[in-house]
């Protein structure tokens, strides 16, 4: 049998969890940062939960803000690394949106970058 390239090997452990113990680690890990980040977006509009995802002048020491926050920045790094590595992987990278999971993807990391360049201008 002919050996798999890494880019294959990679490919493998992405979309398939039952590849190996980490790729099913991997898609637990995957799962785990998807509930996270439905729970955390749910729960910002909801508007007496609202105040502890906004940071303000009034109260700079709400940790609260950056503990969410930063777990906010977590899942998307996670988020936007598994995009990232499934894009080398793909066997056809020009093909690689024409998945729908993978446009799904897309369309999931994309706010909260678009969030950030918005941050970054308006200071």
């Amino acid at each position: 049998t002919e050996e798999l390239t890494i880019r294959e090997k990679m490919h493998n452990f992405l979309m398939d969890p039952h590849y190996c113990k980490a790729a099913m680690l991997w898609a637990f890990c995957d799962m785990v940062a998807i509930v996270l980040s439905v729970v955390l977006l749910v729960a910002e509009s909801v508007p007496e939960a609202a105040p502890y995802f906004k940071a303000t002048q009034q109260y700079p020491d709400k940790y609260y803000y950056y503990v969410l926050y930063g777990l906010e920045i977590l899942i998307n790094g996670f988020f936007t690394l598994d995009f990232t590595l499934k894009l080398i992987s793909w066997p056809k990278p020009y093909l690689f949106l024409k998945n729908v999971l993978n446009f799904l993807d897309l369309l999931a990391i994309l706010p909260f970058y678009i969030e950030l360049i918005a941050m970054a201008t308006s200071e």
